[in-house]
């Protein structure tokens, strides 16, 4: 007679705990090609404090750098979130998450308040894009729909959870 086997129940969290994702190693990969993206994009915002078309708008310089700096601690953010839950770290991505809600509403308001004083100040730049009116047309809709999507995606239920399962 063969001895039996017994089984004993797991949790939920050991099962789930040891397995690999493949999504969250997707994420992490994303957040650092965006983030090479952005570095290379706003180089020269970065190390010398121009846009690509020259000087930046000297009326409104802080405005600028404090919005250019939420959008660089998203890109982060986003990176440091992704590889905290690919290391098993959920606890500590959860403490720092919302975070990313304050970072989402500075760059909803700041953004809001730099594409109109840019637009008033250096109103040349946008010739190119069509002019001052279609640039700040596409702007008030980026905010809009980067602020309803981040506030429907934490209202819905998906925000501090959704990545964690």
């Amino acid at each position: 007679m063969q001895p039996m086997t017994v089984a004993t129940p797991a949790s939920a969290a050991q099962i789930t705990g040891c397995r690999f994702n493949p999504d969250h190693l997707f994420y992490v990969v994303a957040a650092g090609v965006m983030l090479i993206f952005t570095a290379g994009g706003f180089r020269n915002f970065y190390l010398h404090g121009r846009a690509p078309w020259g000087r930046i708008t000297t009326q409104i310089m802080p405005l600028i750098v404090a919005h250019g700096l939420a959008m660089s601690g998203w890109v982060i953010l986003f990176l440091l979130q992704s590889t905290l839950i690919l290391t098993g770290r959920r606890r500590f991505h959860l403490v720092i998450g919302p975070l990313g809600g304050v970072l989402a509403a500075a760059i909803v308001i700041l953004g809001t308040a730099v594409a109109p004083l840019s637009v008033h100040f250096s109103p040349q730049v946008y010739a190119t894009l069509g002019g001052p009116r279609p640039f700040l047309a596409t702007m008030f809709v980026q905010m809009l729909s980067f602020g309803n999507l981040w506030e429907s995606d934490w209202h819905i239920g998906a925000g501090p959870r959704s990545i964690v399962r």
